[in-house]
């Protein structure tokens, strides 16, 4: 088994490889490069979101409070402490009629979200694409 490689200036590059002969087995084949996983194993409390920012996380805590935005296309999940507590984490909602969620859906419950956390004021927050991408824990 003959293999082809193609070196650029940073990297070596695998494009293929060609057997000559004898069948290739799957040991043999060319294996794409492991990254470091960003994701943490276990759900992180939420009270920890600030000391995990800039990673891609799950995080779970009780929801204290909920806004909708000013324009209706987002619900804010404030989770720990309310609004505007500086010490609490949020959770941003993108809705529209296809995605929708309501904030008594939430109130009350504990949720569980997975996604990369920011600082938006000072606040750790995650966005989430749809309501979907949230997880309400049974009570």
């Amino acid at each position: 088994m003959r293999r082809i490689f193609v070196k650029t200036s940073l990297t070596l590059i695998a494009i293929g490889t060609i057997c000559l002969g004898n069948k290739s087995s799957a040991d043999d084949a060319v294996k794409p490069a492991t990254m470091p996983a960003t994701t943490t194993a276990a759900a992180i409390n939420w009270d920890q979101a600030a000391k995990h920012v800039g990673e891609t996380v799950t995080v779970t805590g009780p929801v204290k409070g909920t806004h909708v935005s000013t324009g209706g296309k987002t619900l804010i999940l404030n989770i720990g402490k309310d609004y505007p507590d500086p010490g609490r984490f949020s959770i941003m909602i993108a809705t529209d009629a296809k995605n929708p969620a309501k904030a008594d859906d939430y109130t009350g419950k504990t949720v569980t979200v997975t996604g990369k956390i920011v600082l938006y004021r000072n606040v750790p927050e995650i966005k989430a694409d749809k309501a979907a991408e949230l997880t309400i824990e049974k009570q």
